[in-house]
């Protein structure tokens, strides 16, 4: 996770310039960048401590057990399913768009 965490960072200001161009850059990499955090909040924050809470008696602060963490565990697993696929889909949308630009860089080096 660290690896594909840090390679977003990296590689995250040029996929919003091919994708999106330059134009409004600043404005669609800020939105860009929003996701990881808002996603971090919401699935540690909010959904992790919910299901956590919702194993453990009333008046009781601590769950012993794998109940406490499956939950949280299978839909983590479910959301890196997805974003795997979307990023599957992503390749295949833009692939041909890649292709045309290296053509177009090859054309134009050999001129």
């Amino acid at each position: 996770a660290g690896l594909a965490y840090g390679a977003l960072w990296a590689l995250l200001p040029t996929m919003v310039a091919d994708l999106y161009g330059l134009r409004h850059f600043g404005a669609n990499y800020s939105f860009q960048a929003l996701a990881p955090s808002m996603g971090s909040i919401g699935l540690s924050a909010e959904l992790a401590s919910h299901i956590y809470q919702s194993h453990t008696a009333p008046g009781v602060t601590d769950c012993y057990g794998h109940a406490c963490y499956r939950a949280t565990h299978l839909i983590l697993v479910g959301g890196c399913i997805l974003a795997a696929l979307l990023a599957l889909l992503l390749w295949a949308r833009t692939r041909k768009f890649y292709a045309r630009m290296r053509a177009l860089r090859e054309e134009a080096g050999a001129a």
